[in-house]
């Protein structure tokens, strides 16, 4: 059993199965243990349109966790802060209990939003996050 987890925004090189874009190539990298995909107002729609979340399961050997966030402005740094501020604390309580590592994807998603993802990520977490861009 993998001893990582992904924590990740979908992006729009994320939307079609198949393309290796970058969650792809983290998920068959990393082997997760447990994958985190936030998904924006924008992006819901056409991750569900096209079976993603069944494709991304597919290519996983443990769980997978959507979290449909209330982001409309992915460029509003309060925005972003105000809606996935408790899910972060929650995946870094995890990870401390559970003693993984966790990776973050800084490809997938608006720079507003990898930078308050990282930020919480540092924050939050005394070390055992890893950021990892596309392999």
């Amino acid at each position: 059993m993998s001893r990582n987890i992904l924590i990740s925004f979908i992006g729009s090189h994320d939307l079609t199965p198949q393309k290796n874009g970058a969650v792809e190539q983290l998920i068959n990298y990393l082997k997760p243990q447990k994958t985190y995909l936030f998904l924006t107002e924008d992006y819901k729609k056409e991750f569900y349109q096209n079976n993603l979340k069944e494709y991304y399961n597919s290519l996983l050997t443990e769980e997978l966790e959507i979290i449909d966030t209330d982001i409309k402005n992915p460029t509003d740094f309060e925005e972003i802060a105000k809606n996935i501020s408790d899910k972060t604390e929650e995946i870094n309580n995890y990870l401390i209990k559970n003693k993984l590592d966790g990776f973050l994807n800084l490809t997938s998603g608006t720079p507003a939003i990898l930078s308050v993802l990282s930020l919480f990520a540092i924050k939050q977490n005394k070390g055992t996050l890893r950021a990892k861009s596309e392999i």
